[in-house]
Order: C-alpha cells, then sequence, then structure tokens
C-alpha cells in the first residue's frame, strides 16, 4: 500500500542460468587441432553461430500511468556486485513490445550481456553453479492525485528466444468519504447534508490517549464539505487517520 505522492520501492529477481557457458563462443581455427599439431588459422567467410558469443538478459517493466520511475534510482546486482551502467548493462525507456500488441509500452528495458559479464570476470563458474541471482532495484513515484484504487507493475525476463511469465504486483491506495448532516433537519428519513464544514485530516502519531497532541501538525487540511454534505479525501495509505472538525457550517457548533 501507498498514498498518494509516495515513492514505492521495487525489486526484479533474476538468476545467472546453469547453462551459460554453453553460450560462449570459442576461436574457431581451421583446419581443426589434432593431437600437438599447431592449430590452423579461422577460416575466412564462416559464420558464428548465432547462439554463441552472446546472451541478452532483459528485463521488462510496464507500470500503470500513475507511477513515475525515477531512472537515476536503477541499481542492477549480480549477487552482491553492482553493475555499471553503459559498460556492463543499458536501459532504454518507454520501449513497444516486441510481438505483442504495439500499443503496449514498457517503461523500461534493461539488458545485461551475460557471455560479456563472464568474459570480463563479473560472473565467475561459482554464479553458475550457484544460480547466483541478478536483481535490479528501483523506484517510482505515485501520482499527487492518484484516487483510492489498485495500481498495477507488471515484469517479465526475456532470455535467449524465450519469455518468462509475467509477475504482476499491485500497489493499493485508499480513501475516505466523510458525510457533514443535521439530524434534526432530516426529510423521509434522510439526514440533510450541511456545506462548508471543515475538517484536518491527522496520522495516528498526532494522537495520545484519545487526546490530540499539542502542536500535532496535520497531514492534510482544507478538507471541506459540499452541498449535499459530503467531503473526500483520496490517495491514502494503510493505516489509522482522525479527522478533526476544524470549523463548523454558520449558525452550528463544531465538533470536538
Amino acid at each position: 500500500t501507498a498514498a498518494a505522492g509516495a515513492d514505492v520501492n521495487f525489486k526484479l529477481t533474476s538468476n545467472v542460468p546453469d547453462d551459460l557457458l554453453n553460450y560462449l563462443n570459442p576461436d574457431d581455427v581451421y583446419p581443426p587441432v589434432i593431437g600437438d599439431d599447431e592449430p590452423g588459422n579461422p577460416e575466412p567467410g564462416i559464420p558464428a553461430d548465432s547462439n554463441r558469443g552472446h546472451y541478452a538478459l532483459t528485463f521488462h517493466d510496464q507500470m500503470d500511468e500513475e507511477f513515475e520511475f525515477d531512472p537515476e534510482s536503477v541499481v542492477v546486482m549480480v549477487g552482491d556486485t553492482e553493475l555499471v551502467p553503459v559498460d556492463e548493462y543499458t536501459i532504454s525507456y518507454n520501449v513497444p513490445h516486441e510481438g505483442e500488441d504495439p500499443e503496449t509500452v514498457c517503461d523500461f528495458e534493461i539488458t545485461i550481456d551475460l557471455v560479456g559479464l563472464y568474459e570480463s570476470g563479473a560472473i565467475t563458474s561459482e554464479d553458475i553453479e550457484n544460480a547466483t541471482s541478478i536483481t535490479v532495484t528501483y523506484t517510482a513515484t505515485l501520482a499527487d492525485d492518484a484516487k483510492a484504487g489498485s495500481y498495477e507493475n507488471e515484469a517479465w525476463v526475456h532470455y535467449p528466444d524465450t519469455n518468462s511469465s509475467h509477475d504482476t504486483v499491485e500497489v493499493i491506495t485508499y480513501g475516505i468519504n466523510i458525510f457533514k448532516y443535521d439530524q434534526a433537519k432530516g426529510v423521509d428519513g434522510k439526514d440533510a447534508g450541511l456545506a462548508d464544514a471543515k475538517f484536518a485530516l491527522y496520522d495516528e502519531k498526532a494522537v495520545v490517549d484519545g487526546a490530540l497532541v499539542e502542536g500535532a501538525t496535520p497531514i492534510l487540511t482544507g478538507i471541506t464539505s459540499g452541498a449535499n454534505g459530503y467531503a473526500r479525501i483520496d490517495g491514502l495509505d494503510e493505516g489509522i487517520y482522525y479527522l478533526v472538525e476544524t470549523e463548523a457550517p454558520t449558525g452550528y457548533v463544531k465538533s470536538d
């Protein structure tokens, strides 16, 4: 859960594949080496196997528009080692899905060449054996005007010729309806709403033993009932809140 305007931290996890060594690109020699013979020279014009010499692992992430992704927050790790952007991974923004709905766009894609990391020593044989985790952490901010509801962040990994299953996380924000009314002026059993009652909202730290702490700062002010007596507060995180009436409509006494 999160409040409107709050930062939400996300973590995507994959791992070093156990078949990575199959993708290394050995030096081609011609003719083949037999016994103690000196190796020949590579034969020109023979294309390398397209499945060798490169293993691209790509994280895809697609968020609801109520999230604003912070590119500066991205950290990519292999185990306990942080990778260097550009040199050890690339990141692209607003990328259309390949082979899927062209109207759907990933907020970002992060691609890592695992063969390159193995050849540079950033990934070791021990990492392959232990399926060391590969993680992407980052922050996205929920919009200031987010209404009560559920907002989704969907992610998956593409590796040679295959996509992983898609994982979706829901971030929930809440709302409160307020109704201010005059019990004496109801019509046909319905309470009559009162306009222009003003309220402030506090979190649970502002109240001790049922009393508002002196000098406590409200988290939201300017909440005013409309002509029908209703006011709406949106974008609240999970928790306990206290609503305090700060000013009553003309001709009324505010609640304590």
